[in-house]
């Protein structure tokens, strides 16, 4: 079970709850840090339109629509996939 996403300073909407697993945020940054917390026992695999991202590490934001999706999973347990759509406006 995931405990968090963060995005930068971005605000997710809705505000996470572990239960929600589809996000929204808005940006005008170039780029901004993409972090995940889990709870003990729990891997977490994070893409960044498709390609795997390293959690803590800034991705870089294409103009328009931007999917993140992080997969919490624990062994002998459903993996639980959580989708983040983050929307690049304007120029950063």
């Amino acid at each position: 079970m995931l405990t968090g996403i963060t995005i930068g300073s971005l605000n997710l909407t809705p505000e996470f709850d572990a239960g929600t697993t589809s996000y929204t945020a808005e940006t005008v940054n170039d780029e901004d840090a993409v972090s995940a917390t889990a709870a003990s026992g729990t891997a977490v695999t994070i893409l960044v339109n498709g390609a795997a991202h390293t959690s803590g590490q800034d991705a870089t934001w294409e103009s328009g629509t931007n999917t993140v999706t992080v997969i919490a999973s624990k062994t002998g347990s459903t993996s639980t996939a959580y989708t983040v759509t983050v929307t690049k406006n304007g120029q950063g």
